[in-house]
């Protein structure tokens, strides 16, 4: 099995920039089986800028590096697609430039990618036998942290002694994900991680886990690079556009939203 940080970084380079016009939460509605294939910030529409900064993304991932560290490369790579900050929007998290929303964009699709390496290193049927569940875990400290336990039992989740514990492969992570993925990060700037759990922990608890949450999951070769174009392919393209609904529209490789008619 390939290691952790080659799949991440594997996973990285399969994936296709989506260029869009839409916001963090339009593009939420688009499932997930694309988004997983997709490179994308809300509201970028500059596909060779995209582009660029998948390959900055990337590099830092495959260095093992933080994804804080991308952000002065993106930042060049902004400012050299010539971008310009809507009037008004400059240095909020509108901005392209500001060293908030560079930072989001780095840290998410790196944190993603990561996430995604360690998910695949799970999917190995003694892996699961000696770690078959996992805690989630403040990683990171935050100045107004959400409220995981509410969000965990809202979404299913049963509490184990006042912790959020689970099998690997339960359901409940990617319902607790507001990209529908059973991998961290979970939320944008959520510090929230993954503990691993032993057989002898998780029986000492009382832990109650399926054998499905023990089977391994299908890890996608990404060397076969069979994701497919997005969103030029004919499929892809329907199903976008029926997440999204008729508001919306595919364009020049693009997806866009109609203006609001007055």
């Amino acid at each position: 099995m390939a290691s952790k940080w080659s799949t991440a970084v594997k996973k990285l380079r399969s994936q296709r920039v989506l260029p869009s016009n839409l916001s963090s939460a339009e593009l939420s509605r688009i499932r997930v089986s694309i988004r997983r294939k997709a490179f994308f910030s809300a509201r970028v529409e500059n596909a060779k800028l995209l582009e660029r900064m998948k390959k900055i993304v990337t590099g830092v991932v495959d260095r093992g590096e933080p994804g804080a560290n991308a952000i002065g490369k993106l930042r060049a790579a902004v400012e050299a697609s010539g971008y310009r900050a809507v009037p008004g929007e400059e240095g909020t998290i509108k901005d392209l430039t500001s060293s908030h929303r560079l930072k989001l964009i780095a840290e998410t699709n790196a944190g993603m990618a990561r996430g995604y390496g360690e998910w695949a290193s799970k999917q190995d049927v003694d892996k699961l036998r000696r770690y078959p569940v996992q805690q989630l875990v403040r990683k990171l400290p935050r100045v107004e942290p959400r409220d995981w336990p509410a969000r965990w039992r809202t979404m299913g989740g049963a509490m184990v002694q006042g912790d959020m514990i689970a099998g690997v492969n339960n359901p409940i992570w990617a319902r607790i994900s507001r990209f529908g993925l059973p991998y961290p990060p979970f939320d944008f700037n959520s510090g929230m991680g993954l503990r691993m759990i032993g057989a002898k922990e998780a029986e000492k608890r009382k832990v109650r886990f399926s054998s499905l949450d023990m089977s391994p999951r299908r890890v996608p070769n990404f060397d076969d690079d069979a994701e497919g174009e997005l969103p030029r392919d004919e499929s892809i393209r329907e199903a976008l556009l029926k997440d999204l609904g008729p508001d919306f529209y595919v364009r020049g490789g693009k997806v866009k939203k109609y203006a609001a008619s007055n």
